[in-house]
């Protein structure tokens, strides 16, 4: 039976590993800055009504999304037997469910529009539906990409793509295209992305041939589309009832607040995850290599994202006039708040590694019907107050229940709960010593230039945590492997220099 393309072996495990995640975090980093940047020029050229207008419908396209991929990506990546002739079959079923959504969303754009009592809505919802194909054309090469870990090739063909999508729609807004131009940019997204997927990975579909031949492939991505979908819930219902509550300039400021937060970590999260996913399920057959392979990489997780974090927390208010100028202001309490929610967010979302390298699809779409309503219960118990109280109150529900459930749900004897606690403590720790001073620092703060401000908080942060680390003896190995890493790139990329 013919095999998809694959260089990776037992043997050059370890290298691909470091190779791809050099080139995954390089990636999200220019990324990241083409985000900042794209916000802060968008931020300057729109309004926080034409933010929330498009806020409106992008939970309604966010779910048909999460449909749409109906977790084949995940199953795709976690499987190291998958055909030629699966990987065909799994695409045409795409494409299908694609049109049928697609469709689905279009009927619903008068209702979307009825619902808001906003008209403007029902083009915008058009709009989303007919990406709907083109978003799914490029699915399945870009999980085969990430399967095969060719990190070179996908962090290229991310960076061209964002920063082309990016560039047209800042080009849009200067023009006067007002929130169009945000609907242009995951428009833009999608259509470039299918040349360039398809011509850097060698594969095509075949013809379909039923999906009867790949069923047992879809139950497996059933269980973590249904988890998707549970959780898209929780993630989305905020945007959902503060615009219907409060209008959309309470759900411009909120949104882009809650951007401000989940950009930074989700360009570290994504980065990681790359790598952690498929590296993971090739170790599963070695407990003691998988668990050291993930307390590994989640320690160098939390610590890439936890000060920065603490700075988003103790220091909103300089960095929303950083990024986005004083007619937002209002964004630096909710952002705050937020951010509160967001300490526990790598290690929370580092489970999903355990989840798909271990196949626990059935177990992670059971705490789908746990975690999600417990934060959509938050979420609803805090609109009354507003953007700020919804913030407040999902951060709470977070921290003190959603975490420890979780962890008891996902610990087993590859990695226990203690394991986690163990791993997580001097991070926790070097947040609190760092975090505290730096918020009851906020009127010096306030002296500063907003640049100034941020970058004296980052030193910070990061200064503290490498000291407690240090400080720790069980922990020096977590700076002592950061330092061999960088050692180790540094000798590969000069053979590499060296060979070219």
């Amino acid at each position: 039976m013919s095999k998809l393309p694959d260089s990776t072996t037992p043997e050059n495990l370890r290298s691909r590993a470091i190779s791809g995640g050099l080139f995954s975090m390089a990636s999200q980093a220019i990324r990241l800055v083409i985000q900042i940047g794209t916000m802060v020029l968008l931020s300057r050229l729109l309004s926080p009504g034409e933010y929330g207008l498009v806020a409106m419908v992008l939970p309604f396209v966010a779910l048909i999304v999460l449909l749409q991929e109906a977790g084949v990506p995940t199953v795709t990546i976690m499987r190291q037997d998958i055909t030629p002739e699966q990987a065909s079959d799994l695409f045409w079923f795409n494409i299908v469910l694609s049109a049928v959504l697609g469709a689905v969303m279009a009927i619903s754009a008068p209702f979307i529009a009825g619902f808001y009592n906003d008209q403007r809505l029902q083009p915008i919802v058009y709009a989303f539906a007919a990406m709907m194909v083109p978003a799914a054309i490029s699915i399945q090469h870009r999980s085969l990409l990430q399967r095969s870990m060719n990190f070179r090739l996908l962090a290229g063909i991310e960076v061209v793509n964002q920063f082309t999508s990016a560039a047209l729609s800042i080009v849009a807004a200067w023009y006067g295209m007002g929130y169009w131009a945000l609907v242009l940019q995951p428009a833009c997204l999608y259509l470039l992305q299918i040349p360039l997927f398809w011509s850097a990975y060698p594969w095509r579909p075949g013809r379909p041939r039923g999906f009867s031949q790949v069923s047992h492939l879809v139950r497996a991505s059933g269980h973590f589309a249904g988890f998707n979908i549970l959780n898209f819930f929780s993630r989305n219902i905020d945007n959902v009832l503060i615009g219907k509550v409060s209008g959309e300039v309470a759900l411009g400021l909120y949104g882009r607040a809650y951007n401000l937060m989940l950009v930074p970590i989700s360009q570290i999260n994504g980065a990681v995850s790359q790598v952690a996913t498929p590296l993971l399920s090739r170790l599963i057959q070695d407990p003691q290599r998988y668990r050291n392979a993930y307390r590994q990489i989640l320690e160098k997780l939390l610590l890439a994202s936890m000060p920065g974090v603490v700075v988003l927390t103790a220091a909103a208010e300089p960095i929303t006039l950083l990024m986005m100028g004083p007619a937002w202001r209002d964004v630096a309490p909710i952002l705050s708040a937020l951010s509160l929610a967001a300490l526990v967010q790598p290690l929370n979302s580092s489970t999903g590694w355990l989840f798909v390298s271990q196949g626990r699809s059935r177990d992670l779409l059971r705490w789908g019907f746990i975690g999600p309503p417990l934060q959509v219960g938050a979420i609803i118990l805090g609109l009354p107050w507003g953007p700020v109280g919804v913030a407040v109150s999902y951060a709470a529900v977070n921290l003190l229940v959603v975490t420890p459930i979780l962890w008891i749900r996902v610990g087993n004897s590859l990695f226990s709960v203690w394991d986690a606690t163990v791993t997580a403590f001097p991070f926790a720790m070097g947040s609190v010593i760092s975090g505290v001073p730096l918020y009851l620092a906020h009127e010096f703060l306030a002296t500063l230039q907003p640049l100034e401000a941020v970058a004296l908080a980052l030193v910070w942060a990061y200064t503290v945590q490498l000291i407690v680390l240090v400080a720790m003896p069980g922990y020096r190995h977590v700076v002592i492997g950061i330092v061999r890493l960088a050692l180790e790139v540094l000798r590969s990329l000069l053979r590499q220099k060296k060979q070219a």
